[in-house]
């Protein structure tokens, strides 16, 4: 299989795994956003749809990568990959626009927390996650078990992120909170891509430099996810206010 798979890709096979490992997390965190969405009608044609302009989106991805070294290149792939899954769900989920873009940004952001806690852990464990994913202290381990573990951990992470955030996630009841939602996911998906490329470009620079700056991203991250939920408050608030307003008016 692994043959067959670098016949195909040839130069681009190893950029192209590494950007599939990641976009198995992107979609995993998701899918913890999208428990309950309704499906849109011929759903199973729809997700082979979204399946196919996503793999676009990657292999777009690979060759920019593939054929152009710097920064430049690096933000341009990184923004194709935070994009990928939205049209998955655009294409396949019988929600609102502010509910999807809410769910995507958000999950975008899991992400990026649970790729920035990995790494913490490494570091304080004395690995060095430029060179391994093990976490536990048994070097014999398998590689395939190591990489098990390593993305149980990740999807648990995102589980436990995503249970303490989910209330958050409903129908926003004005104007002003939708375009507050579109205003904060496009600036959260340039500051997270800018930061990401930033850190994986320079991580060979200096170990300590690369932890921090991937605590940095996990606070923007966290920013955001606090961000959606103070938008949710206040349309409540103003939702409550104006029903207020209304019977008061009648009274």
């Amino acid at each position: 299989m692994a043959e067959w798979f670098y016949s195909i890709t040839g130069q681009y096979a190893y950029q192209f795994s590494i950007l599939a490992a990641n976009e198995l997390q992107f979609m995993v965190a998701a899918l913890f956003f999208c428990i309950g969405f309704r499906r849109k009608s011929h759903f199973w044609l729809r997700l082979i749809a979204g399946l196919m302009v996503e793999s676009g989106l990657l292999w777009m991805g690979t060759v920019v990568r593939t054929t152009w070294e710097g920064l430049l290149p690096r933000i341009v792939v990184t923004l194709l990959q935070y994009s990928s899954t939205l049209p998955l769900l655009v294409l396949c989920l019988d929600e609102s626009r502010d509910v999807l873009l809410k769910a995507w940004c958000s999950s975008v952001a899991v992400k990026e927390i649970g790729g920035a806690i990995y790494p913490l852990l490494q570091f304080i464990l004395g690995y060095d996650s430029h060179a391994t994913i093990q976490i536990l202290p048994f070097p014999d381990l398998p590689l395939d078990v190591q990489w098990l573990i390593y993305y149980l951990i990740h999807f648990v992470m995102y589980g436990l992120i995503w249970l303490g955030v989910r209330k958050y996630f409903k129908e926003s009841f004005d104007s002003t909170a939708r375009r507050s939602g579109v205003l904060l996911s496009i600036v959260a998906l340039l500051t997270l891509g800018i930061l990401g490329a930033v850190t994986s470009h320079y991580r060979d620079e200096s170990p300590v430099l690369y932890i921090c700056t991937r605590i940095f991203a996990m606070a923007v991250a966290v920013f955001i996810l606090m961000s959606y939920a103070g938008i949710e408050f206040r349309s409540r608030s103003r939702a409550d206010m104006a029903m207020m307003e209304h019977v008061l008016s009648e009274e």
